[in-house]
C-alpha cells in the first residue's frame, strides 16, 4: 500500500506586505507577529517558470533548488508551471 500523499496545509495569499515592528507593537490589540524562518508563499504568476520564481523571490536563479525541495510537486518541472499556482517559499 503507497504512503499517504503529504500537502501542505491550505492557506490564504498574503494581501498586503508585512510591517516592521514598531516599539509599541506589544501593546497593539489583535496584532500577529510571525516569526521570521517560517514557511511563506507565493501566486505564479503567468509564464514563470520555478527559475523564473527565485530570481523573484531569493533574487537569484540558483536559489531554485530551494523551491524544489519545498515543492515536490514541480521539482522535475522544467517548464512554465500553470498560473496561480501556490508555491511555498522557505526562509533560506
Amino acid at each position: 500500500m503507497p504512503a499517504p500523499r503529504r500537502t501542505p496545509p491550505a492557506v490564504a495569499p498574503p494581501t498586503a506586505p508585512a510591517e516592521a515592528p514598531r516599539a509599541d507593537a506589544g501593546k497593539a490589540q489583535g496584532s500577529i507577529a510571525i516569526p521570521r524562518g517560517e514557511p511563506e508563499s507565493t501566486l505564479v504568476d503567468e509564464g514563470e517558470t520555478l527559475e523564473d520564481v527565485a530570481l523573484r523571490v531569493y533574487g537569484s536563479r540558483e536559489a531554485v533548488e530551494t523551491l524544489r525541495q519545498a515543492n515536490r510537486a514541480f521539482a522535475a518541472r522544467r517548464g512554465p508551471i500553470r498560473s496561480g499556482s501556490m508555491l511555498w517559499t522557505p526562509a533560506r
